[in-house]
């Protein structure tokens, strides 16, 4: 069994896969018709994390702040899946190892965003480099 991570309202939970991450499970934890992909850094290692295409356009709530350079630069809206790619390609969970290795590097900040229809969230999000 492997472990994809789950961030949603501000809460993390662990899902247990036996297999790989199907395109109609990652539809239907994010809430969404259409998945992004993005190649995301936490510490020294490059993770996939999974996101509803349309989340900024629909105005979806925070989960994850996106960091360039050190800097703020955009934020993940709604559910955000973190999970890797294996040596065929397709999306897969991670081992215990790099689940540990997740939440022992994975930084967070309080912050406090204004969204397009001037709704203000404040709340303490993790903080996800661009990948590399």
């Amino acid at each position: 069994m492997k472990t994809i991570i789950k961030f949603k309202n501000q809460t993390v939970t662990y899902l247990k896969i036996d297999h790989r991450l199907e395109y109609e499970m990652m539809k239907k934890e994010i809430d969404t018709r259409v998945v992004e992909h993005l190649t995301v850094r936490v510490g020294k290692k490059n993770f996939d994390a999974w996101i509803c295409e349309e989340g900024l356009l629909r105005n979806l709530k925070p989960e994850a702040i996106m960091m360039h350079n050190g800097e703020p630069y955009n934020h993940l809206a709604g559910t955000v899946l973190l999970s890797k790619t294996d040596k065929t390609g397709y999306a897969c969970g991670l081992t215990d190892d790099e689940v540990k290795y997740v939440v022992e590097n994975l930084r967070g900040a309080n912050m406090t965003i204004e969204l397009d229809n001037d709704e203000v969230v404040t709340g303490d999000f993790p903080l996800f480099e661009y990948g590399y």
